[in-house]
């Protein structure tokens, strides 16, 4: 199956993070139990990866499946890696999940993620008035 545009935004950011993280082609072939040439086509956006290939790929990069895509679907640089509002962002989906016990939040890392919200909220509702909540 060739990877969409999206796919080939993910294969990138996982391709930066493998790199920065040191690690080898054959290190995550293994880990997904694929050879380093079938590998190496998803990495030049020949192939594209699995829901469960992602999930593999994300744990051995020290993230989750979360992160990459909210990197990816915030068409965030990768240098925000493991920012305060993404790291908060994936606590939140992890409980909501079931994943996590409870979490507590501070009320600075509340009022953080909420004016983050508010202000890409502000930005759309001023693009398309519309959408605004009645």
């Amino acid at each position: 199956m060739k990877p969409t545009d999206y796919d080939l935004q993910l294969i990138e950011l996982i391709k930066s993070l493998r790199t920065r993280e040191g690690f080898k082609l054959v290190n995550l072939s293994d880990s997904l139990g694929i050879d380093r040439s079938t590998y190496g086509r998803i990495e030049k956006g020949k192939l594209g990866f699995t829901t469960g290939q992602l999930k593999i790929l994300a744990r051995e990069l020290k993230t989750n499946h979360y992160q990459l895509q909210f990197l990816v679907d915030s068409k965030c640089e990768n240098q925000f890696y493991n920012t305060t509002f993404s790291t908060l962002l994936i606590k939140a989906l992890k409980m909501i999940e079931g994943n996590e016990k409870q979490i507590n939040f501070s009320e600075a890392e509340l009022y953080y993620v909420i004016s983050i919200l508010k202000s890409k909220y502000e930005e759309m509702w001023s693009k398309e008035p519309d959408l605004r909540y009645k």
